[in-house]
């Protein structure tokens, strides 16, 4: 049965750390903390140890378990944020924006106008186009996976170059790129090259 031990007790080289830990009813990890020591050689060292009281362990294991529960909490969380954007992208598929995205990826352009993405850094992104009429209103939008990333407006002189940042891309992984010009019913696409 533990005891209530003094506020500092000798130690000597002897002496075990979880011995005296069991003794006085407090964690090993406790007397290390109370003591600004990383190992029991330390303790040692200094010949003399203090000993937390029983309730600065507990308050400390309490940290320690609520440090415990918000990993857990967080790792169930981005589980389920996972399944939803998975279940979200199945149902963008089935619409008739998804659909006319799919449309607009699988379909070139007719009109001579061509575009280029260059991966600038990770998460950044540099999209050149060609070939557009002076004026023409476009819109830049970026998918990964059936997610919408970004979406841009922009009017080009006859080119365009845009910079979106995608802060939620990983260096491995690819975008699609889709520019369009409804009122010409032009669709460029493009994917993002890799690393």
């Amino acid at each position: 049965m533990a005891q209530e031990c003094p506020a500092a007790v000798p130690f000597a080289t002897a002496d075990s750390l979880d011995d005296l830990a069991a003794r006085c009813g407090v964690t090993a990890d406790a007397i290390l903390r109370a003591n600004g020591a990383s190992s029991e050689a330390e303790l040692h060292d200094a010949g003399a140890v203090a000993i937390p009281g029983r309730n600065d362990d507990t308050e400390g294991s309490l940290l320690v378990q609520a440090g415990e529960v918000l990993e857990d909490t967080a790792r169930e969380a981005g589980a389920v944020a996972a399944e939803a954007g998975d279940a979200a992208a199945d149902h963008l598929a089935g619409t008739e924006f998804g659909q006319s995205l799919r449309y607009a990826i699988d379909q070139p352009s007719a009109h001579g106008a061509t575009m280029l993405v260059t991966r600038t850094s990770p998460g950044r992104f540099q999209i050149e186009v060609s070939g557009l009429r002076a004026g023409q209103e476009v819109t830049v939008t970026a998918f990964r996976r059936g997610e919408l990333l970004a979406l841009d407006a922009a009017v080009a002189d006859g080119a365009l170059t845009a910079h979106l940042m995608l802060p939620g891309l990983d260096e491995e992984e690819q975008a699609a790129f889709v520019l369009e010009a409804r009122e010409e019913d032009l669709r460029l696409t493009a994917t993002s090259p890799d690393g």
